[in-house]
This record gives C-alpha cells, structure tokens and sequence, in this order.
C-alpha cells in the first residue's frame, strides 16, 4: 500500500468518525430537547428556512443525504424538517 492509500485510508476513517459524532451530537440534542448550534443552519420556524430548505432539496434532486451533509445535520434531522413545514417530495403537503 503506498503513502497516498493510506493517508486517504486515514481520512476517509475520520470522515467516518465525524460523521458519527455529528450524529451522536444530534440524537443528544434531540433527547435534550435543544435546538442544533450549527452555525450554518438558518433559524427554523421561518418562512425563509422553510423556503431556502425547498430549494436545496431541489437543487440536491431530493437527495436527503446531500442535504444532510449541506446542513451539518442528520439525514434523520432533515426529515424531521421536512415533517415540521409538510414538505413532500416534489413538493408541498
């Protein structure tokens, strides 16, 4: 195995460690009953979330797992987004 193969083994390991703290972080929000921090996700319960989250889901062809990783969320959480403003795929309730 050369360098390179195993320094891309190494990141894609911590890929995956990220990616299960982030999920491990959510789940304890949710049991807690708090609202995720992540900077980059917009406030919710708003007309423009609601709308900004439309059009990535569109732009991501409905992909919730690419909207999950835009977000720094669970694909689990974007659901629960999707449940909270009655968006279905391809479009509203």
């Amino acid at each position: 195995m050369t360098f390179a193969e195993k320094v891309d083994n190494v990141l894609e390991a911590l890929n995956g460690f990220e990616v299960a703290l982030l999920r491990f972080r959510d789940s304890l929000w949710e049991l807690r009953g708090e609202a995720s921090t992540q900077l980059d996700v917009a406030p919710r319960k708003t007309e423009a979330f609601k709308e900004q989250l439309i059009r990535i889901l569109k732009q991501e062809n409905w992909n919730r797992t690419k909207v999950s990783k835009r977000y720094g969320v669970t694909r689990r959480t974007v659901y629960r987004w999707m449940d909270e403003y009655g968006i279905k795929k391809g479009g509203l309730a």
